[in-house]
């Protein structure tokens, strides 16, 4: 058995757009600057060759996915609300750049209940601070906001995949279980985190045509830690580093 090689790409959302806790201010993505920047990070990208470019979109909108994708190729554009999208900035340029005829939506949300586990519990999880972690989390979302300020687009994307920044979003969320006053919260939220990574690349693996050997997955890259130990502890994957074709 041959396993499928995967690229796992953190990325930021250019769109500004997202549901995290932590979130920076970004530069217009459409501006002259960041599109010469986007076009450079494409290339390198474009260099390793996938088979195919999977994304966090719902697989349960795929058509719609293929749709954009079509009227993309045809030179119609995108729907306003996604041209800053990271998925046509990055993934659709990857793809018509390589003559595929689709991405793949492998995003997921897995049903589960733990214990009364409610979104209004998880979002106070969510918001609470770890002991003396405060100041760490100020200064690392400072540096992130100056980095994407004063950086190219391509040197954000390889900060944001170094072990420092990518295992920012993990190492909150582990301080904070194992801090959180309400144990049976603690457990529900990172077991529900371990599921829809888990989930994420289930999703991947089961919608590979037969005969993929390369794929582009990109994640926001709070996602990295937990996907990366996935896609290279499972037999079925063998994960690949993006940061040589960032440089």
């Amino acid at each position: 058995m041959k396993p499928v090689e995967v690229m796992l790409l953190g990325v930021y959302h250019m769109d500004g757009g997202g549901s995290h806790v932590y979130e920076t201010e970004i530069d217009d993505v459409l501006s002259e600057r960041r599109q010469r920047e986007v076009e450079e990070v494409v290339e390198g990208l474009v260099r390793w060759k996938p088979d195919v470019v999977a994304v966090e979109y719902p697989p349960e909108r795929q058509d719609v996915l293929n749709r954009m994708f079509e009227d993309y190729l045809r030179g119609k554009g995108v729907p306003e609300e996604m041209e800053r999208n990271e998925i046509v900035q990055i993934g659709f340029r990857v793809a018509r750049r390589l003559g595929h005829r689709r991405l793949l939506a492998v995003d997921c949300f897995p049903e589960f209940e733990w214990k009364g586990l409610t979104q209004e519990k998880v979002a106070d999880f969510m918001k609470f601070v770890p002991p003396g972690m405060g100041d760490y989390i100020k200064e690392t979302l400072e540096e992130m906001q100056k980095m994407e300020r004063e950086r190219s687009a391509g040197e954000y994307l390889l900060m944001l995949n170094e072990e420092r920044f990518s295992k920012f979003n993990d190492a909150v969320m582990l301080s904070s279980a194992l801090t959180y006053p309400d144990e049976d919260v603690a457990y529900g939220v990172m077991v529900g985190w371990f599921l829809r990574n888990l989930c994420i690349a289930r999703n991947l693996y089961s919608f590979l045509s037969e005969g993929t050997e390369r794929v582009l997955l990109m994640y926001g890259s709070g996602h990295v830690p937990l996907l990366k130990y996935i896609l290279s502890t499972s037999l079925l994957f063998r994960y690949v580093s993006p940061i040589p074709y960032l440089r």
